[in-house]
């Protein structure tokens, strides 16, 4: 996950990421760093979630199911911020 969350950074590096008009640049930098700082910290919580999981529950979340969903949107976003695309449609 690390990997897909610092292709997020990549933009931000290199001040990509057009403000609109009338948008503050540096506080949309602010705030994007503190949800991919959020983004990483989400697999030790997974981890921690998936090591006190009880086996025996009569449903059990598949936490390998959910590190791929996050990395497959967190890689969507990250792919469309290279590509120069301001929206991205995720499909199932």
């Amino acid at each position: 996950m690390r990997r897909i969350v610092a292709k997020l950074l990549r933009p931000l590096d290199r001040e990509e990421v057009a403000p609109r008009a009338g948008a503050d640049a540096d506080a949309e930098r602010e705030a994007l760093a503190r949800l991919i700082h959020e983004l990483e910290s989400l697999e030790s919580l997974i981890e921690r979630a998936e090591s006190e999981a009880d086996p025996d529950a009569r449903v059990n979340l598949r936490y390998d199911w959910l590190r791929a969903d996050i990395a497959r949107v967190v890689g969507q976003h990250a792919d469309a911020l290279q590509r120069g695309i301001r929206g991205v449609v995720i499909r199932n």
